[in-house]
């Protein structure tokens, strides 16, 4: 299969940012999905939402042609869902709260995610960035799991 051109990532890419986008609003308001949507306005509920966009479109993005035989593409896309995760509390902690503000903010999150995503699939990673970056991922799906039903105290889980 053809590899893609810097022309079609970049097409590809800006089609993720929206679709990460959309997807974020969408999860935000489908109130019967417990684990995915966000049950009150806290930055962890928020957090949530966009790491479950950016797995949905990992998953959906493994479907374009020639996209899976770039090297290390794996390795940059978990980097992509961990980082846009993590920089999303990072930018609601600092921001105030309102629509756009939290609408600015995911969507930087997400576009540096996807920048660090394209750097990180052209480099060779070794052992252990892999491992820190799985072991990451892993804790976010389970923490964004276990504390979807049993949530903590703190600035994290406040509306």
């Amino acid at each position: 299969m053809n590899k893609l051109s810097k022309k079609q990532l970049l097409f590809y890419k800006i089609v993720a940012i929206i679709a990460v986008l959309f997807l974020v609003g969408f999860l935000r308001y489908a109130g019967g999905l417990k684990l995915f949507s966000a049950q009150n306005g806290s930055i962890f509920e928020i957090a949530k939402i966009v790491f479950w966009a950016m797995v949905i479109y990992g998953l959906l993005e493994f479907l374009i042609p020639g996209f899976a035989e770039r090297d290390n593409v794996f390795f940059g896309k978990l980097a992509g869902i961990v980082s846009a995760t993590i920089l999303t509390a990072i930018f609601l902690m600092i921001v105030p709260n309102g629509f756009v503000t939290v609408f600015l903010s995911v969507a930087i999150a997400v576009i540096i995610a996807q920048l660090l995503e394209q750097f990180l699939s052209t480099k060779e990673p070794n052992c252990t960035t892999i491992l820190i970056i799985t072991l990451l991922f892993l804790f976010l799906l389970v923490s964004f799991i276990i504390f979807s039903y049993h949530p903590l105290g703190g600035f994290l889980f406040k509306k």
